[in-house]
């Protein structure tokens, strides 16, 4: 079926057809792509799951922060009572939760490309141009 609507939408569909494009604020236009890219629900979880990751990413930064200050304060600056075995452990603790994060985080790196933002984003981009432009007689 040929679309009749304006690619994104049929906001702006009668300065398109009249080709007066340029009259439209780019950042609307922007927004109306962004909307109908949005309206996809397999888009849609997976923005929502790479913005939630790129937050996870900063609180692990954040708590390694936290982590070198103990080390630097704690561990290598301990005090005069303290077991240097007690010392060790410290270190060894912090260097284990030093690689969970680092584990999670490449697991899911590579977990990521299976929620096909992109890749569904071309392919509805491709859709409704084709959809759009593409006329049989």
């Amino acid at each position: 079926r040929i679309d009749d609507d304006a690619f994104p939408s049929n906001k702006y569909k009668d300065l398109i057809l009249d080709r007066k494009v340029h009259e439209i604020h780019p950042l609307s236009l922007m927004w109306e792509y962004c909307k109908l890219i949005a309206s996809d629900p397999v888009i849609r979880s997976g923005s929502i799951k790479t913005c939630l990751f790129g937050q996870l990413k900063n609180v692990f930064f954040v708590l390694s922060l936290i982590g070198n200050v103990y080390l630097v304060d704690h561990v290598l600056l301990p005090s005069k009572d303290e077991d240097p075995t007690d010392q060790e452990i410290k270190l060894f603790v912090l260097v284990g939760l030093a690689c969970l994060p680092a584990a999670i985080t490449h697991f899911l790196d590579y977990t990521k490309l299976e929620w096909r933002v992109g890749s569904k984003a071309r392919l509805n981009l491709a859709s409704a141009l084709m959809n759009a432009f593409l006329y049989f007689d």
